[in-house]
């Protein structure tokens, strides 16, 4: 699904730059920014809902930017309605896209469409407000974002003003989409060319308000949490890619004079260069993933169940048993036998369930703390792996339990 919405993304972008005021050459080169940033090569392959969330803003924009040229009508305002709430319901930190869309509306349209519009956008934001609002207080209550995705001696102005060099030209691959050390002159470069360059040719390009409100109004909520929770969720890429798509178109428009002209086709083939990098580095490529995928593949049958401890890559958090799970899948095929994400002890009802299966096995680094951790008083057998490291072992609870 994510590959099949980022390559909607692609078309729609082509066709709303062109609706936007654009031409064809800005179009291209925006749609091809979009197809080529390793950062949308890598969320178009991960089970996150950021190409789709890219998606349903460019519907929205479409039909704004329609209804500007065209007027409005009820199958416009239903279809910008629906696309709001989806919006709303897929990521709340569309709410700064949303508000980009108020603010162009007010700004740009005219009479009933400038009500018509307005009007369509806070329904749905009501609606998405009245179904997620609660779970939205209560979540961020248990989940304080303070030091959320911080990166040390990195200035919250370089992280911003690096937004763009990210977006397009991501200079150190990170799985996880953190904000990397891009080189000062290119984060410049690319800075100005996004944040203040429209703002100085609005009188003579008046369409690069909808893309500059659109940029202004994503990265500056986020930049906003920051200041006020001191948080550094600017650094985490994937949460500033809903202001990809006015990015790229942004960054398509060519400069004044002959040299000019040519910039967004030099922004382009830089783009190229870092995306053939990319795909020369690939998935994680690990001898010990590898490994471990071969072991599974060998030992495991469709009648057992096999336990990720959680720390296989020597980490405490919560998300590394199922990354653990990715790349193994990565090498060794499609699971085919259950698998349990174990961070913590498991309850007796748990242990109880596992026993049903054929054998247990277990993933992990230590087959004797591992397993006391994971399953207190059970024994481990038939241990598999070079060293004291890409272990697979089998194991069978206590004696009492097992007769």
């Amino acid at each position: 699904m994510s590959t099949l919405f980022s390559l909607g993304c692609v078309v729609l972008l082509y066709f709303t730059v062109r609706k936007a005021g654009g031409d064809t050459r800005q179009a291209f080169v925006a749609a091809s920014l979009m197809a080529l940033a390793p950062v949308q090569l890598v969320l178009s392959q991960q089970a996150r809902p950021y190409t789709l969330i890219q998606f349903i803003a460019l519907v929205a924009a479409a039909v704004l930017l329609s209804i500007q040229q065209k007027n409005w009508s009820w199958p416009k305002l239903s279809i910008l309605t629906l696309a709001i709430i989806a919006l709303a319901l897929t990521h709340y930190f569309s709410i700064g896209l949303i508000a980009a869309f108020i603010a162009y509306s007010i700004l740009r349209l005219r009479g009933k469409n400038r009500i018509a519009s307005v009007s369509a956008i806070l329904i749905a934001v009501t609606i998405a407000a009245a179904a997620w609002g609660p779970n939205f207080l209560a979540y961020n209550q248990n989940n304080p974002l303070a030091d959320y995705g911080r990166i040390f001696n990195r200035t919250l102005a370089h992280i911003t003003l690096s937004v763009p060099q990210r977006l397009i030209m991501e200079s150190n691959y990170d799985q996880f989409l953190s904000a990397d050390d891009g080189p000062w002159t290119l984060v410049i470069s690319l800075a100005i060319l996004t944040f203040l360059i429209p703002v100085v040719r609005l009188r003579s390009q008046p369409h690069l308000l909808f893309w500059w409100l659109w940029v202004a109004g994503e990265v500056g909520l986020i930049f906003m949490i920051d200041v006020v929770r001191h948080s550094t969720l600017l650094t985490i890429t994937r949460y500033v890619t809903l202001a990809a798509p006015a990015v790229y178109a942004l960054l398509a428009v060519p400069l004044p004079g002959r040299i000019g002209k040519l910039s967004p086709w030099i922004i382009l083939f830089g783009a190229l260069v870092f995306a053939v990098d990319y795909l020369m580095l690939g998935p994680p490529n690990s001898p010990d993933v590898r490994s471990v995928a071969n072991l599974v593949r060998r030992q495991v049958s469709p009648r057992d169940v096999v336990i990720i401890t959680g720390n296989y890559y020597y980490t405490s958090t919560s998300q590394e048993s199922s990354l653990t799970y990715f790349l193994i899948s990565h090498y060794g095929g499609p699971w085919k036998c259950p698998v349990v994400f174990a961070t913590a002890p498991l309850s007796r009802q748990t242990q109880r369930q596992l026993q049903r299966y054929n054998r247990i096995w277990v993933i992990g680094i230590y087959p004797g703390s591992d397993t006391q951790r994971i399953l207190p008083g059970w024994q481990v057998h038939d241990i598999h792996g070079p060293g004291d490291s890409n272990l697979l072992w089998y194991v069978t609870p206590p004696t009492t339990e097992h007769s």
